[in-house]
């Protein structure tokens, strides 16, 4: 189990793995339906955090702020949560000169068709700068990128998406994760057919 909860405290202890998603969620609606409206988010055990589990996890808890009022406190300074931006994602208009030639490894918020333009374009100049691809593959993401993150804004009945991005030089792989709290997949499709 990744996560946990007592009373209001959330103990969030492993950011690596798809499932830790499922268990932070299921602990912040056992506390909701357990009466609490504040949480207190433990993050001491963290020593790592891929996209896959932080960007939604980042989402939900914007979800829960802006649209059911629910209160998340940190309940310290946590080098790894704090330099991802999970708390308090990149707004793209604010911080895109800021963080433009560094955008990896942060949470990054999307509004509109301008914002995934700029923000693909700093993913594929960072990624070209930071290691060797074979011919195409860079392409490739750009499109995949543009074309997932457009799909946000147009179907999902939200007004932002959220994304993530690591290079792991190691495992020669490169990590994207892109998350929205609108209707899914199967609901935009149901609208169309």
């Amino acid at each position: 189990m990744s996560c946990s909860r007592v009373n209001s405290t959330i103990y969030i202890t492993d950011m690596s793995l798809a499932h830790s998603v499922s268990d932070f969620l299921n602990a912040l609606q056992s506390g909701i339906n357990a009466g609490y409206e504040d949480f207190v988010l433990d993050f001491s055990k963290v020593t790592v955090l891929f996209p896959n589990a932080g960007v939604p996890i980042a989402g939900i808890i914007q979800y829960y702020k802006i649209e059911k009022g629910v209160e998340f406190i940190e309940a310290d300074e946590y080098p790894v949560i704090n330099n991802s931006k999970l708390l308090a994602p990149v707004s793209v208009e604010e911080f895109y000169s800021e963080y433009a030639r560094d955008p990896l490894n942060k949470v990054w918020r999307f509004t509109n068709f301008d914002q995934v333009s700029s923000l693909v374009n700093c993913f594929i100049d960072e990624l070209s700068r930071s290691d060797t691809f074979n011919e195409g593959v860079l392409n490739g993401l750009e499109w995949s990128l543009n074309e997932v993150m457009d799909n946000v804004l147009q179907h999902s009945s939200t007004s932002e998406g959220f994304i993530m991005g690591q290079i792991h030089r190691n495992t020669k792989h490169i990590a994207f994760c892109i998350f929205d709290s609108g209707q899914g997949i199967y609901n935009s499709l149901k609208n169309i057919l």
